[in-house]
């Protein structure tokens, strides 16, 4: 049964902000959107019991790492492209 994973990143600077400029925004009653607005979609053969993320590929990007049970890995690449591992 196939799936889908939606990945959409946080926005750091609404939890952790990192200019002068924007602790004065948000003093002034400026508010962060939690979320960046992009968003990635993946298809997967199959729906993932776990996901995992970290640079698995050493490229400098992050990664998403999903797995099922049954032994299937999927490697979802910080450049939006996948590819399936059998464990």
């Amino acid at each position: 049964m196939a799936a889908i994973v939606t990945l959409q990143r946080g926005n750091l600077d609404a939890y952790a902000p990192s200019t002068a400029a924007i602790y004065e925004a948000i003093q002034k009653g400026g508010c962060r959107n939690s979320f960046h607005t992009e968003s990635q979609t993946f298809v997967l053969p199959e729906a993932p019991d776990f996901l995992l993320a970290g640079d698995f590929n050493l490229d400098g990007f992050r990664d998403v790492l999903a797995a099922a049970n049954g032994g299937h890995l999927y490697l979802m690449t910080g450049r939006g492209e996948w590819r399936s591992r059998c464990a």
